[in-house]
């Protein structure tokens, strides 16, 4: 009975630190695509809201028009989502998150976000 009551006890022990790390990234991000490459990409705005680990949000494209960004962010920060097109890292109140595309010029944008509320 003692083991059964120890078991029980660990393992919701173990569920409650997981749930707390993934929420420790909730709340709102804003933040702007910047480009490595000669020439320049054009400037998105990404805005994500994060709650337990689930990422919803948009990345803005030149001209105004949203895409659908839909991912995890797991306990250490790491960050996948869009079917594989989305990778990145929280870290505290910053990120950086890519989203890659299939364009030739400009395949890989990468966001610096900040944590807004």
């Amino acid at each position: 009975m003692r083991r059964a009551i120890y078991a029980v006890i660990i393992a919701t022990s173990f569920q409650a630190g997981t749930l707390l790390a993934a929420g420790s990234f909730d709340g709102q991000w804003k933040g702007k695509s910047h480009s490595e490459r000669a020439g320049g990409c054009p400037t998105e705005e990404m805005t994500l809201n994060i709650a337990d680990g689930a990422i919803t949000g948009e990345r803005i494209l030149p001209g105004g028009s949203p895409g659908n960004i839909a991912g995890h962010v797991a306990p250490d920060g790491k960050v996948t989502g869009n079917h594989g097109r989305l990778t990145g890292e929280f870290s505290g109140d910053k990120a950086t998150v890519i989203y890659h595309t299939d364009e030739v010029k400009c395949p890989d944008h990468t966001f610096s976000l900040d944590k807004v509320k």
